[in-house]
C-alpha cells in the first residue's frame, strides 16, 4: 500500500470529500486566473491594435449600423457613435498596414456606402458627422459593394408543418426583431423547447432550462435592462435560457454550463424557425448591477447561469433585417490531415 493510499484509508469519507472540495476550489481559482490572463491578452479591448481585434470592432460597429438601416421606421441621421467609432478604427487599421480586403474592413466600407445610399434614396442629407469622418475613405466607400451590408427586405420563408429540411431551416433563419400582431401559441414555443432537448450536453447532464415570459409589463422591464431591443416594439414572448451550474462536477468544467446552454440555444433557435416563429437572440453579458436586476425580476436562484434571452413573435409577411454577411469557409475552417 502506498503512503497516499494508507493516508486516504485512515481518513473518513467526509474528510476526504472536504479535502477534494478544497483542492477543487483552488483549481477553479487557478483555471479562472489563467483564463482571465488569456482573455485580457487577446480580447478586442480599445487599446488592442491587433488585426483580429480591430476587425472584431469593425464588425461590431458595422452591425450596429446594419440594425439601424433595417428599421421599418427608419430614422435619418442615426448612428453617430457607430459611424465615428467605425471610422476611428478604420484609421487605426490603415496606420497598422492591415489588408483592405479583410472581411471586417470590406464590411465597414460596405455598410458606410449602404448608409449613404439609404439617405440618398429618401432624399435626406447625410449628417455632418458622417461627411466629416468619412472624408479620408470617400474613394474606398464609393468603390464598395453595398449589397454586402445594410438591410435586406424580403418575403418571409415559412416551413409549414415542419416540412423544411435542416439546411432549409438553418439557411432561412435570421434574427427577426419586428413581429406581427398575431398571438403566439405557447404550445408552439413549448414544442420548440422540447425539440431543442435533442441538443447534446456533457455526459447527458442536460443543464439547460427554458423560461417562457408572456407578461407584457415584465417583458418590457427585462428588455429595458437588457438593452438589445431599444428602438423596437417589445416582442409578444420573451424566452430566457439558463444553465444549471449544479450539474458541473469538477473544476475543468468551469465554462461547460455556458457551452451546453449555448448548444441548447442554437437548437432552440432552429426549432423556433421550424415552427415559423421569428426570433432574435439577445445576449446576457451583464455587469453585476444588470444581472442582479434580471435575477430579482425573475427570482432566479444562484445556481442559474444566464445564457441568453430570445425575443419571439410571428413574422411579418415582408421583413427587413440586417444582411449580417458571414465569413467564407476558408476563413473559419482548418483541416488537420
Amino acid at each position: 500500500m502506498t503512503v497516499k493510499n494508507a493516508f486516504k484509508s485512515a481518513m473518513s469519507p467526509t474528510l476526504i470529500n472536504k479535502a477534494k472540495t478544497l483542492r477543487y476550489d483552488l483549481d477553479v481559482l487557478r483555471y479562472g486566473l489563467g483564463f482571465y490572463r488569456r482573455f485580457v491578452r487577446n480580447a478586442a479591448f480599445p487599446s488592442n491594435n491587433g488585426q483580429s481585434q480591430l476587425e472584431a470592432r469593425l464588425i461590431f460597429n458595422a452591425h450596429s449600423l446594419e440594425k439601424g438601416l433595417s428599421h421599418l421606421d427608419f430614422r435619418p441621421g442615426f448612428g453617430k457613435k457607430a459611424v465615428l467609432n467605425l471610422t476611428e478604427i478604420m484609421n487605426r487599421w490603415q496606420k497598422n498596414g492591415y489588408p483592405n480586403e479583410a472581411f471586417g474592413y470590406v464590411e465597414a466600407l460596405a455598410v458606410l456606402k449602404a448608409y449613404q445610399q439609404k439617405h440618398e434614396s429618401l432624399n435626406k442629407p447625410l449628417p455632418d458627422f458622417f461627411v466629416s469622418s468619412t472624408t479620408l475613405f470617400a474613394e474606398q466607400i464609393a468603390a464598395a459593394d453595398s449589397s454586402r451590408a445594410g438591410a435586406r427586405r424580403e418575403a418571409t420563408q415559412l416551413h409549414i408543418g415542419g416540412n423544411g429540411s435542416y439546411a432549409d431551416v438553418i439557411t432561412s433563419r435570421c434574427s427577426i426583431r419586428d413581429y406581427s400582431d398575431e398571438p403566439v401559441n405557447i404550445d408552439a414555443v413549448k414544442r420548440a423547447g422540447e425539440l431543442a432537448l435533442k441538443a447534446p450536453s456533457v455526459c447527458n447532464r442536460q443543464p439547460a432550462r427554458l423560461h417562457i415570459i408572456t407578461n407584457t409589463a415584465l417583458i418590457h422591464e427585462l428588455l429595458q435592462v437588457q438593452g438589445g431591443m431599444l428602438g423596437y416594439a417589445d416582442p409578444p414572448v420573451l424566452l430566457l435560457v439558463i444553465s444549471k451550474m449544479s450539474t458541473m462536477l469538477n473544476p475543468t468544467e468551469l465554462h461547460e454550463a455556458y457551452i451546453d446552454g449555448g448548444v441548447y440555444s442554437m437548437a432552440l433557435l432552429g426549432a423556433l424557425e421550424a415552427e415559423d416563429l421569428g426570433a432574435c437572440p439577445l445576449n446576457t453579458m451583464f455587469g453585476r448591477k444588470q444581472e442582479s436586476k434580471i435575477r430579482d425580476l425573475l427570482q432566479l436562484p444562484d445556481d442559474d447561469a444566464l445564457i441568453m434571452f430570445i425575443a419571439v413573435g410571428h413574422k411579418l409577411k415582408v421583413d427587413s433585417h440586417p444582411v449580417s454577411r458571414r465569413k467564407s469557409l476558408n476563413e473559419v475552417i482548418s483541416v488537420h490531415s
